[in-house]
This record gives structure tokens, C-alpha cells and sequence, in this order.
């Protein structure tokens, strides 16, 4: 983005050196300055989420070389498969843990007989 726009201000340069001052010309310089003042923004920021993401990294225990190799998408997703196996087994478990109470409830009852009193 930002050689895109460094190369526009080349071009409203040439075209402002072979014309002369007109309102699209001024808007256009405006809408450009604004523009690479938000690239500059985002750098900044870009740079900031990345030094917190390493800082994270290095605090999870990962080794200094393999948290500049990795990349957020794929840590995300180990995280995101983590979270889905876990709640796969998790619920698993609750099934297991169900079942098991309904057995013993039904074996409270096994072997009696069932009577009916009529007053």
C-alpha cells in the first residue's frame, strides 16, 4: 500500500507540473494525504499487534526462533482445532457421565415387583 501510494504522489506530481491548479487536483491531494496518513496508522499499529503477538508467544514458552518464524493464522488455527477437540470430549464425557446415572437409576428398580393397591 504504501509504494502504491507513494507512486500516486508521483503521479498528481506530473500531473500538477502539466497543468495547472484545478479543484480535482486539490481533492485529490487532500484524499492522498489522508490516505497515507491512515498507511502510517496502520504500520504503526500492524507493528504493535505483532510485538504483542511474539510477547504472548514467547510467554506460552515457545523458543525465541520459532516465535519469529510462526505465523498468527496458523497459531490460530492449533488454537482453534484445540478449542474444538475439547469440546468434543467434553461432551463426550457428560454423555458418558449421563448414561452411567440413568443405568443406576434403572438398576434401583431392577427385580421389584410393581403392585397396585386398591382402597
Amino acid at each position: 500500500m504504501e509504494t502504491e501510494c507513494k507512486g500516486s504522489w508521483d503521479h498528481l506530481k506530473a500531473i500538477a507540473k502539466h497543468d495547472g491548479p484545478t479543484q480535482m487536483k486539490l481533492k485529490m491531494s487532500e484524499f492522498l494525504a489522508d490516505a497515507a496518513e491512515r498507511i502510517i496508522v496502520l504500520g504503526i499499529i500492524y507493528r504493535r499487534v505483532i510485538h504483542r503477538f511474539q510477547r504472548f508467544l514467547m510467554w506460552l514458552g515457545m523458543p525465541p526462533n520459532v516465535v519469529l518464524e510462526s505465523k498468527p493464522q496458523s497459531i490460530c488455527s492449533v488454537v482453534s482445532e484445540f478449542a474444538l477437540e475439547y469440546r468434543t470430549c467434553r461432551e463426550r464425557v457428560i454423555q458418558q457421565i449421563q448414561k452411567k446415572a440413568t443405568h443406576r437409576e434403572r438398576n434401583k428398580t431392577r427385580g421389584k415387583m410393581i403392585t397396585e393397591k386398591n382402597d
